[in-house]
């Protein structure tokens, strides 16, 4: 008879939550909580180990600098006779919707730059966008659903007179469900 011949241990258990699950990508900061049972070693690895990895607890991660898209974070737990346990979560990094419409443009002065009056944006859904320009009448002169078109100036293939035109704008940013609405002024100098 021998006594304590085969001891059982139990086995670590890798857990872990992440706030917030989904961050944009101008404040790209997750943090970690470590949910692990059982264990007393911690290995996590961020985007396969290309945005960094880490042996603390409770970690912090700054992900400047990752496009958007959705990533996985892992964590091994390991207990004192080596026995390990893992878990990966995904997290997303998102684009953040900025948009920036210039008040001026000049299509026909020859010099090749500000030619084409058009909104610079991103984190926008390329599919949900309409784009409008209106004469001081009211009167619709161009129209777009594409966000790579900008207005050139002209009117049914005549250029337009040096005026203030009417601007506007239906976009949906990639985070939201809704439909944005902006309106301004550009004017046309030549």
């Amino acid at each position: 008879t021998q006594n304590n011949l085969v001891c059982v241990t139990g086995v670590p258990v890798a857990d872990f939550t992440l706030n917030p699950v989904k961050v944009s990508d101008l404040e790209p900061n997750i943090d970690f909580t470590n949910l692990s049972t059982g264990a007393d070693s911690y290995y996590w690895e961020f985007n396969n180990g290309n945005s960094g990895t880490s042996i603390e607890i409770h970690p912090s991660m700054n992900f400047e600098g990752l496009a958007p898209g959705t990533y996985d974070a892992c964590l091994w737990a390991t207990n004192s006779l080596g026995c390990v346990d893992s878990i990966c979560k995904p997290f997303i990094i998102f684009e953040e919707f900025f948009l920036y419409v210039p008040n001026a443009f000049t299509p026909f002065n020859g010099d090749g730059v500000n030619d084409v009056f058009i909104p610079v944006m991103s984190g926008h859904s390329f599919e949900d966008y309409t784009f409008y320009i209106f004469n001081r009448w009211g009167e619709l002169i161009f129209e777009t659903s594409d966000p790579t078109m900008g207005w050139d100036g002209t009117h049914l293939g005549v250029m337009s007179k040096s005026d203030v035109y009417v601007w506007k704008l239906k976009v949906k940013p990639m985070e939201s469900i809704k439909f944005k609405e902006y309106v301004g002024h550009v004017t046309l100098l030549k």
